[in-house]
């Protein structure tokens, strides 16, 4: 792991997952499942201070929220009914009800439900919001369309074992200069 040769298959393989992602941003490698990647990216954008809102519409986002609970993160759960996908409606209203929401996590493709959530749309309001976008795209990149860059996602998830097909225990977080400055201004919750 300290050869040219293997420093150069890890550039590479960066490379690919920024083009799979369609980021110019940096790529993490996480030795975990795709649930200790989302529980990277929440926790580390959400620290003191910040509030979270949680679309929940499926199992998974249901975990997202428990993930908020158990850090101490203050954050909003916005229920909406399994089988249907975030819609930017949905998130606007609950943005304009508390103004102290400052970041949004949302599924792409709900795995126990397969509903799609309008991730532009989404992107487009968090950036205009000010607001920090975390998605999770464990079964949406590499299946479907991701243009993170382009929708304005903060931190895309996905997992080795989904679309990627290969073997799981690898997980990838994509993460955006804004999301770093949040990460490196603010100090993570321990458990």
């Amino acid at each position: 792991h300290r050869t040219g040769i293997y420093k150069d298959w890890v550039k590479q393989s960066h490379e690919l997952l920024q083009y799979l992602f369609q980021t110019k941003s940096m790529v993490v490698t996480i030795t975990g499942s795709g649930t200790a990647a989302a529980e990277a990216a929440i926790v580390g954008c959400c620290t003191k201070g910040h509030k979270a809102l949680v679309v929940d519409n499926g199992n998974f986002a249901g975990r997202w929220v428990k993930v908020c609970a158990t850090f101490g993160i203050d954050h909003t759960r916005l229920p909406i009914e399994w089988g249907r996908g975030a819609r930017v409606a949905d998130v606007q209203k609950a943005l304009d009800a508390d103004k102290a929401i400052d970041t949004v996590i949302c599924v792409h493709s709900e795995t126990s439900t397969t509903a799609l959530s309008d991730v532009a749309g989404i992107g487009k309001l968090t950036r205009e919001r000010g607001a920090i976008l975390i998605v999770d795209g464990i079964t949406a990149v590499g299946a479907i369309p991701v243009k993170m860059d382009e929708w304005g996602v903060d931190c895309y998830i996905t997992g080795s074992q989904k679309a990627l097909m290969l073997p799981p225990g690898l997980a990838f977080v994509a993460v955006s200069d804004r999301a770093w400055e949040r990460i490196e201004s603010g100090k993570a919750p321990i458990l």
